[in-house]
């Protein structure tokens, strides 16, 4: 496909239409394992002619796409991407990064100045005083945002989007998470995991349009908005970068909302931390699969937890079921 024809079919996954969008997306799912698709996508994204919105959906799904797909976990899978894209994506990338708005790379530049790493001495004086005077306020000041939606308060689901973001980008930078360790298991288990579960807006579009709820769950544009995404993306982010001691704390809290939710009558079960919970150990399958002893326990798992609400009554769980990872899991 030609640049402008693949610039239609992101325009279109934009639409307001659901038909246009879900056609659109069915289309790049069908295209992004073509050859030089990826390119094409990265010569979308620095393409000051387009319109701003196409070359973010482009720079969206080339993100997801090669986070994916560039080095599979399952050796199994095999490599999908044909090793002339990755050799032309290489060739390329920088030279595309320096074609990017001007204000994304000072972004960009500005946030790496809380990372003591740089080498330049004058870029690293900067980012000392930006670290002691400024980087751990800002985290303070996102803390004390986050702590309005744990005590039941309103933010923007942008914003809170955005500061989980921030956070996500502070786990692998050791100062930075030695300020927000001490507070980890609140951040974890009354931030972080509230914002995986069903909650009231979902039961809302559920109960309106069923189809619509688990669309959304495959739209690359709730990226760029939804609390839900970024809550993912920081679990992803702290198992990765800080696994120990966070990983084992976080299945057995995963494990002890499965055992609740057995254990409790029909009229009182938390279905809602259930469908969380889904979406936790769906989200973490991959590192789960490599790491002992939790490979040698998901076909328990699965038996035990997840096949049984294939027949739920609750409709939000069979949807979850088969919408979330699960599959990377089975096999």
């Amino acid at each position: 496909m030609d640049l402008p024809s693949l610039a239609v079919v992101l325009r279109a996954a934009l639409s307001h239409t659901p038909d246009e969008r879900k056609t659109a997306e069915a289309s790049l799912d069908q295209l992004q394992f073509t050859p030089q698709h990826l390119v094409r996508l990265l010569q979308i994204i620095v393409d000051g002619n387009c319109d701003l919105a196409v070359r973010q959906v482009a720079s969206i799904h080339f993100k997801n796409f090669v986070s994916k797909n560039w080095s599979p976990t399952d050796p199994e899978e095999g490599h999908k991407v044909p090793e002339s894209d990755k050799a032309m994506v290489r060739e390329n990338i920088l030279g595309f990064i320096t074609q990017l708005p001007p204000l994304l790379r000072y972004i960009s530049t500005f946030l790496q100045f809380a990372d003591m790493k740089i080498q330049k001495q004058e870029s690293k004086a900067f980012a000392q005083m930006f670290q002691k005077t400024y980087a751990g306020k800002i985290l303070g000041c996102h803390l004390q945002l986050l702590n309005a939606i744990r005590t039941g308060g309103y933010l923007p689901d942008r914003v809170i989007n955005l500061i989980l973001q921030y956070l996500t980008n502070s786990i692998p930078k050791n100062s930075m998470y030695q300020l927000m360790q001490p507070q980890m298991d609140i951040i974890l288990f009354e931030i972080i995991f509230p914002l995986l579960c069903f909650n009231d807006n979902d039961q809302m579009l559920w109960d309106e349009d069923p189809h619509e709820y688990v669309r959304k769950g495959y739209d690359i544009i709730e990226d760029l908005y939804s609390p839900r995404t970024a809550a993912m993306d920081f679990v992803n982010e702290l198992v990765r970068k800080r696994g120990k001691g966070n990983l084992q704390k976080f299945i057995q809290f995963i494990v002890g909302i499965f055992m609740r939710y057995d254990e409790t009558s029909i009229e009182l079960k938390p279905y809602r931390q259930k469908d969380g919970a889904l979406l936790a150990i769906g989200t973490l399958c991959d590192r789960l699969k490599q790491t002992d002893p939790y490979k040698g326990e998901l076909e328990r798992m699965l038996v035990q937890h997840v096949f049984p609400e294939f027949s739920s009554h609750v409709g939000h769980l069979r949807a979850k079921v088969v919408q979330s990872t699960w599959l990377a899991v089975v096999f």
